[in-house]
């Protein structure tokens, strides 16, 4: 089936798309906002703000049912059952786009972005990993997933990195990964 505006979609560009664990679909689009399925049609997911207006970088569902949205102005928002978050620089999201999201095995939330790198949800705040010999703050992150021994993987401009708790992350950056943008990836299980 094909939904479009005459499903309740705006006209234009959709740039990602997520399913909650009850079955919506959440869908971002470029410059008009965040959307969700309501049966065969789609409402806008908030009723004001800037999730009704921006370009929705990310979308991204965690274990408690919660769906995290990123917007290209910068910070993420989080629709919980109960309430709707938002966090930016004051959270350690400074001005930046947030590009991609994955929960790990433990439920730790990780969020690509556009500068600075891979960031970890801790305690209310995100936070760049330790680890020496990670990611620079500036590398782009396009897309991170989760695989089945317990590693996320995020990719971007230039950069493909595996963080696996307990040991130190390791970067691949040889042909024909090296000067390319990886965009997006998943596990085969």
């Amino acid at each position: 089936k094909r939904f479009d505006s005459t499903s309740g979609l705006p006209k234009g560009i959709f740039q990602t798309l997520a399913q909650g664990r009850d079955g919506t679909l959440w869908v971002g689009t470029r410059n008009g906002g965040l959307y969700r399925s309501s049966g065969d049609r789609f409402v806008p997911a908030a009723d004001d703000g800037p999730l009704t207006t921006q370009s929705v970088s990310a979308v991204m569902t965690d274990g408690e049912g919660s769906v995290w949205a990123g917007v290209v102005s910068g910070g993420l928002h989080r629709f919980s059952p109960r309430v709707l978050q938002y966090w930016s620089a004051n959270a350690g999201l400074a001005p930046t786009p947030v590009t991609s999201g994955v929960e790990d095995a433990s439920g730790m939330l990780w969020v690509g972005t556009a500068k600075l790198g891979i960031r970890r949800f801790e305690n209310g705040r995100f936070t760049a990993l330790e680890d020496p010999a990670g990611p620079e703050d500036h590398s782009i992150i396009y897309c991170a997933t989760a695989t089945s021994d317990g590693s996320i993987w995020a990719a971007g401009e230039q950069c493909l990195y595996r963080f696996l708790p307990g040991q130190p992350t390791q970067a691949y950056l040889e042909p024909p990964v090296h000067r390319e943008a990886i965009r997006a990836m998943c596990a085969d299980g």
